[in-house]
């Protein structure tokens, strides 16, 4: 998140020059983009070794668990995107 400073007069914390700096809110967008490329990750990191070391392990199999990974993961990270911004 990029940094907005403003005079001391704001909360926040300081920004090293008498300022003070808040992060600007989250993005539930970039949130679920950066979700969906973790679990695309995490869940083809599994995928792919166990189909590369397991005898009866399906490619279809494979490419539901990713698109699955990517999908659950996007929609937990912009999930906690919008509780956060409804808890502060």
């Amino acid at each position: 998140p990029s940094l907005e400073c403003s005079p001391p007069s704001t909360e926040g914390f300081p920004d090293g020059e008498g300022g003070l700096c808040s992060r600007t809110r989250p993005n539930r967008h970039l949130a679920a983009l950066n979700g969906a490329i973790l679990g695309l990750v995490a869940y083809g990191t599994y995928e792919l070794t166990s189909w590369a070391i397991m005898r009866d392990w399906h490619p279809s199999m494979v490419a539901a668990d990713m698109v699955w990974g990517a999908t659950v993961t996007a929609i937990s990270a912009a999930g906690g995107v919008l509780i956060a911004r409804a808890l502060s």
